[in-house]
C-alpha cells in the first residue's frame, strides 16, 4: 500500500496505514480522492473525509429500508517523537544592537555626519586591534618619508591617464590622497574590491602630498575562527520572504513544509532531521505588503495589509509550539524602507504566542550559545553590482563580502539608508552564523567557519524578476544542524 503512494508521490502520514487497513478503504479510490482534492499528503484528515463522502454516497445508493448504522472511527494519533519538543528553547536577543525603539533620525546633515563619524570609530576599532607591522598614524601626524599605516574611509577612487589608481582617504583629521602605481599588478587588482564609504587600513610610505601604498587591509572576521558547535542534536531551519498576499505565494508548497515539520512525511531520514528542528528563522519580506511597487495592487489576493498579517499569523500557528519561531523584517513588510529597519509593529500581530521572537533587521540572536546575525539584504543589489565576482545566482557570496568589511551596507546612495546617530550595519561581533533573504535565491557558503545561508522564497516568479532574468529557487528549506554542522536542503516542489 505505502508503494502504491509513493508511486503517486503521496506523503503518508505517520500511522495512517493501519487506519487505512481496519476500515478497508481501497488505496486506488484513496488517490483518486486525494487528486480531486488536490491534496499529496494522505492524512488522517483525508482519510476521514474519504470514509464521509463514501458513507453518504453509501446512503444515496442503498433502497431506503436498507438502514446503515453510523460508527464512530477511532484515528490514532502518528508517532512523531519530536527530539527538538525534549529541550526548552534558548533565545537571547542581542537587543543593544537592534534599532527597534531607538531611532533619532531625522534627515539633517548632522545626522549623517553622525552616522559615518560613527561607522569610522567602530571599524578603525576593529583594524586597530589587528597586529600591524608598521606604526598608525593619523592625517594630522603623517610626516614626510614616514612608513606607516593610515587607518581611513574611502572618500573616492580615480583612475589617471596613465592607469595609476588614486584613493581619497579620509579620518577624523582630514583627507590623504593614496596612490597605487599600475605596475603593482596584484595590488591593482585587489584595489577593485576597494568600495566607497568603507573603512580600511593602508599600509605605504608618506611623500606629501602622497601616500604610496603598498598593501590594503580589511577589518575582515579572525581567521583562526573556529566552527562553533553544541553538544545536542538540534537544527536551525532558515527561510524568508514569503510574500503572503501576493498572487505568486506558493501556498500549496508552504503548506506541505508546515505537515513536514510536524513530521508527516514518509522518508525517514527527513522525519529525523524535522524532529532535530528547534528554530525557524525567517528574514523578512514575511508578506506582500502594499504599495511598495507601482501598480502592485494588480498582483494582490489580499489587498489588506492587517489581513496579510493576520494570514501570515494563521500559517504560522501551525508550526509546532516547541520550534522558537524568529523573524525579522524586509522591504516588503510594514515598516520603513531604510535599513536599519525596526521589528515588525505589534499592532500587525495577532495571537501572539510565547514562541514569536521579532527582531531589526539586521538582528542578532544568541540561539543555543551561537550568535546569529540575521539580515533581510536590501543592500544585496547593490554589493553584487558593485563587487566583482558577486552574482544573484549565488547571493550567498556577498555574504563573505560583508564580513571582510564588517558591514552590512557599505555604499551609501546605492539602497536606502537613515542616518542614525549609530551605525546599527555594522557587524561589532563575530557571528557563528549568518541568515539572509531578499533576492529569492537560495544558497549556502562558509566563510572563516562562519555558514552563512541565504534562503530563498516561497513566492513563484514575478514579472519584474523575468524582466530581469533573476530566476528564483522556491520553496526550499535549509536545515543547518548545530551539533554536527551539517545543512541540509528539503525541496517542497512537485511533492
Amino acid at each position: 500500500m505505502l508503494q502504491r503512494f509513493a508511486e503517486e508521490s503521496f506523503l503518508v502520514e505517520s500511522g495512517v496505514d493501519r487506519l487505512i487497513t481496519e476500515c478497508g478503504v481501497s488505496p486506488d479510490d484513496l488517490i483518486d480522492f486525494a487528486k480531486s482534492r488536490d491534496e499529496w499528503i494522505i492524512s488522517r484528515s483525508l482519510v476521514e473525509e474519504f470514509l464521509k463522502v463514501k458513507h453518504e454516497q453509501e446512503k444515496k445508493d442503498d433502497p431506503p429500508q436498507a438502514c446503515i448504522e453510523k460508527t464512530e472511527v477511532k484515528v490514532e494519533r502518528p508517532i512523531f517523537r519530536a527530539i527538538a519538543s525534549e529541550y526548552p528553547g534558548r533565545v537571547d536577543h542581542l537587543s543593544q544592537y537592534d534599532i527597534s525603539g531607538r531611532s533619532t533620525s531625522k534627515g539633517t546633515v548632522e545626522n549623517f555626519v553622525s552616522l559615518f563619524e560613527n561607522r569610522y570609530k567602530k571599524i578603525a576599532a576593529l583594524l586597530h586591534a589587528q597586529p600591524a607591522q608598521l606604526p598608525i598614524v593619523d592625517f594630522a601626524g603623517a610626516r614626510k618619508g614616514d612608513k606607516c599605516r593610515f587607518i581611513g574611509m574611502v572618500r573616492s577612487k580615480t583612475v589617471t591617464k596613465n592607469g595609476h589608481l588614486i584613493i581619497e582617504i579620509e579620518d577624523e583629521k582630514g583627507v590623504m590622497k593614496g596612490f597605487i602605481n599600475n605596475s603593482k599588478k596584484e595590488l591593482m587588482s585587489q584595489a577593485g574590491y576597494i568600495l566607497l564609504d568603507e573603512v580600511l587600513a593602508f599600509d605605504g610610505n608618506y611623500k606629501d602630498p602622497f601616500f604610496f601604498i603598498d598593501a590594503v587591509t580589511w577589518p575582515s572576521v579572525p581567521i583562526n575562527k573556529q566552527k562553533k558547535l553544541i553538544d545536542d542534536n538540534l537544527s536551525i531551519a532558515f527561510t524568508s520572504d514569503l510574500h503572503v498576499g501576493s498572487r505568486l505565494f506558493l501556498e500549496r508548497e508552504l503548506k506541505r513544509m508546515l505537515e513536514w515539520l510536524k513530521g508527516n512525511c514518509a522518508d525517514e531520514r527527513e522525519r529525523e532531521i524535522a524532529s532535530s528542528i528547534k528554530y525557524l528563522f525567517l528574514a523578512g519580506d514575511l508578506v506582500d505588503g502594499i504599495g511598495v511597487y507601482p501598480n502592485q495592487e494588480k498582483e494582490l489576493v489580499i489587498q489588506d495589509i492587517y489581513e496579510q498579517y493576520q494570514t501570515l499569523f494563521n500559517y504560522l500557528e501551525q508550526v509546532p509550539e516547541y520550534i522558537e519561531i524568529i523573524m525579522i523584517p524586509g522591504n516588503h513588510d510594514a515598516v520603513r524602507r531604510a535599513d536599519p529597519q525596526p521589528r515588525i509593529p505589534d499592532e500587525f500581530i495577532k495571537n501572539k504566542r510565547s514562541n514569536y521572537h521579532f527582531g531589526a533587521s539586521p538582528s542578532w540572536f544568541r540561539v543555543e550559545g551561537l550568535n546569529c546575525l540575521l539580515y533581510h539584504g536590501n543592500s544585496l543589489d547593490s554589493m553584487i553590482a558593485n563587487v566583482p565576482g558577486l552574482s544573484y545566482y549565488e547571493p550567498e557570496k556577498a555574504g563573505i563580502e560583508y564580513l571582510k568589511r564588517r558591514h552590512l551596507s557599505p555604499i551609501y546612495g546605492s539602497n536606502h539608508i537613515a542616518p542614525e546617530e549609530e551605525d546599527y550595519m555594522v557587524i561589532e561581533e563575530v557571528p557563528d552564523i549568518i541568515h539572509m533573504g531578499h533576492v529569492h535565491k537560495n544558497g549556502y557558503t562558509e566563510y572563516r567557519n562562519i555558514p552563512i545561508v541565504s534562503s530563498g522564497t516561497w513566492q513563484a516568479q514575478t514579472d519584474y524578476q523575468r524582466m530581469q532574468g533573476h530566476i528564483p529557487t522556491p520553496a526550499l528549506l535549509p536545515v543547518y544542524n548545530m551539533k554536527t554542522g551539517a545543512l541540509r536542503v528539503i525541496d517542497f516542489n512537485g511533492v
